[in-house]
């Protein structure tokens, strides 16, 4: 008896396994229409038949959220007027949102009205991805709506700064009565759209604000500042005294508050401001300490040249010494170039790239032909330092840019290619259509694109070879476009699946991974940093990132790219800004860009590949455009302490 009852159970459990529940095949179904990018309304109808299940309806409009689905905009149109449920109509908003068209944004406003404050929060974040003049009255009427106010204020600030007209300022300053104007919303908004009449909002309003709220009404101070040179220098004084006692705040201790106001106090150059200045150079985070001895020497001018040689011999931080260095050009010349010639051939790439920088501030024969020769190194982050130099400088020859075209790097070549196209300086068709057949993976399409508009203004003719040899490079969706206006052709796009991406990207892959390590840890030469990856929200993008760290992709690579209290970024195998993985994954919408979030660098959509970005703060504008896929949860200090250069050794997931 008991034989027959342990070969039935085994028999259900081995059915079980091999069977795939409707559910399951119906997510795999999901997954494999997003994967293919296919927007027909007819291809989605099924998933949201009344009989579906919730779960099924939630997997489809995250994955239209996915896709930017205009086609599929009169189905998610329908959809909301049916009466979804809270959780489905959320997703449905969103969805409709990422269309980013005029019909998107008529959609959103018309359903408006009938949702709850909460859903219109949703919605209003929506309309930030495609919204336009017709939103300007649903903001004005949500800021008189205390629930609303915030995100309306977030939304029209990213709509201004898309050059959107939201005409709504008036109103904030106006409302006499309104008194939580030092909200993040408000700051967030007057940073967008700020004007020389904008000082009383200013003066009202940067004394009471707080946290992340003071760092945005600071930037806006700066601006300000920027824009009333006129200011008497009492008024000036005044506002140097509110900055100063803002960050004398317990609530205002953050690197990023007194980076911000140190930025500010150097628009003024008060001589007042200098002891404040002085003891900033001694903070422990690089980003202010680094900015202080920016704003000692536009306070202080040749003054300055003992401090900073001094402060050269005490620091071991080599970007800090090359910032002193170029500080010390702007004084004596010099003595500068005798200080890069020793260091030129220490360090890492990013400080010699800044040590660059002080040679063209130099700028004398001796400067200009190091510059030169850097060209000729195997670097590409100095070779794109070198070319940008020259060019800014307008000493680049044309024999130096048909050099570079022989150059195995993608941002070196694109470099090259660019600017042939803006001097119409061209080579020959065959040395264009060699450097596509040199660049024919997918993650450089930037260079195909290049190839295809020079060939596009020379109005080349090809041959019937040259021309197949140049359809089979083309790789993207986008630059084959490119192709068929050129050509006036129908060239098909390739299937998005493709057989460039590694089997690890399969639809059934992601399906069937159980993403037990969501945990990883980005071990770097500052420390390290633990980050909780978005399996949920963003499988196809955690789950690359996860594989490309297993392998040891990341290994000893850099963070070639830091904007302070923007984002730190690295994983190029490059090394400056233009390299990838050998293929694209496609764009995911993920978690809102936050302080700590990490997103997946690109080209435009769906051109991720294995670059990744931190924010150091919320970042309203990248919400939406960017894949986030995770979130630091642990090391949020060594992210603000990262400077360009600075090494990833190793990308390991925690059990």
């Amino acid at each position: 008896m008991k034989f027959w009852i342990v070969f039935f159970t085994s028999t259900l459990i081995f059915t079980a396994c091999r069977t795939q529940t409707p559910p399951a095949r119906e997510s795999k179904a999901i997954h494999d229409l997003e994967y293919r990018r296919d927007t027909r309304i007819t291809a989605w109808q099924p998933f949201f038949k009344p009989s579906e299940s919730e779960n099924i309806k939630q997997e489809a409009l995250r994955a239209l959220s996915h896709m930017r689905p205009a086609p599929v905009l009169p189905l998610l149109d329908s959809l909301l007027a049916a009466g979804l449920n809270p959780g489905l109509q959320k997703r449905a908003l969103y969805a409709v949102g990422q269309a980013r068209t005029l019909r998107a944004e008529k959609i959103l406003l018309a359903h408006y009205e009938h949702l709850s404050d909460t859903l219109k929060i949703h919605a209003l974040k929506a309309l930030a991805l495609c919204g336009g003049a017709a939103t300007v009255p649903i903001l004005k009427a949500a800021l008189n709506n205390d629930i609303l106010r915030e995100q309306a204020l977030m939304t029209a600030g990213i709509l201004a700064r898309k050059k959107t007209d939201t005409r709504v300022l008036t109103q904030i300053i106006s409302d006499s009565t309104w008194q939580k104007g030092a909200s993040l919303g408000t700051a967030y908004y007057l940073y967008n759209t700020v004007s020389k009449k904008d000082g009383p909002v200013l003066q009202r309003y940067l004394p009471r604000s707080k946290n992340q709220a003071a760092v945005y009404y600071l930037k806006t101070l700066k601006k300000w500042l920027k824009q009333s040179p006129s200011l008497e220098d009492s008024a000036r004084n005044q506002w140097q005294a509110r900055v100063i006692r803002l960050l004398g705040d317990k609530a205002n201790k953050s690197w990023r508050h007194l980076y911000h106001g140190l930025r500010v106090l150097e628009s003024m150059a008060d001589s007042s401001a200098l002891p404040f200045v002085t003891s900033m150079t001694r903070q422990p985070n690089r980003h202010v300490r680094m900015e202080a001895l920016s704003v000692f020497y536009t306070i202080n001018g040749a003054g300055a040249l003992t401090f900073y040689l001094e402060t050269l011999k005490k620091t071991d931080e080599l970007m800090e010494k090359a910032l002193l260095m170029e500080l010390i050009a702007r004084i004596r010349p010099s003595l500068a170039y005798q200080l890069v010639n020793r260091y030129l051939d220490k360090g890492h790439s990013a400080f010699k790239a800044r040590l660059l920088d002080v040679l063209a501030i130099i700028d004398n024969n001796q400067s200009r032909r190091i510059i030169r020769s850097f060209l000729n190194t195997r670097d590409p982050l100095l070779v794109h330092k070198a070319f940008t130099l020259l060019e800014s400088r307008k000493t680049l020859r044309f024999s130096d840019v048909k050099k570079l075209l022989s150059r195995p790097e993608t941002g070196v070549v694109y470099d090259a290619l660019d600017w042939q196209r803006q001097h119409k300086r061209y080579v020959d068709v065959h040395t264009l259509l060699d450097v596509l057949n040199r660049f024919n993976a997918p993650d450089h399409f930037e260079v195909q694109e290049q190839v295809l508009k020079i060939l596009s203004m020379k109005k080349a003719t090809l041959t019937d070879p040259q021309r197949k040899m140049l359809e089979s490079a083309l790789q993207t969706r986008a630059i084959v476009d490119v192709y068929n206006n050129f050509f006036q052709a129908s060239l098909a796009p390739p299937d998005p699946v493709g057989e460039n991406r590694p089997l690890y990207l399969a639809v059934d892959s992601v399906m069937h991974y159980r993403p037990a390590p969501r945990l990883v840890r980005i071990s770097t030469s500052r420390g390290d940093m633990d980050v909780l990856l978005d399996f949920k929200e963003t499988p196809l993008t955690s789950l690359n990132f996860l594989k490309l760290a297993s392998k040891g992709f990341y290994n000893n690579l850099t963070f070639h790219r830091v904007v302070t209290d923007f984002v730190i970024q690295g994983g190029d195998p490059n090394g400056d800004g233009s390299g990838g993985p050998g293929y694209m994954i496609p764009s995911e919408d993920g978690m809102p860009f936050e302080r700590g979030t990490v997103g997946i660098a690109t080209a435009g959509y769906d051109t991720g590949g294995c670059q990744f970005f931190i924010c150091h703060s919320v970042q309203p504008h990248l919400d939406g455009n960017y894949t986030a896929f995770g979130k630091v949860i642990k090391g949020m200090e060594i992210v603000d302490n990262i400077l360009p250069g600075d090494l990833i050794y190793k990308i390991t997931p925690i059990q």
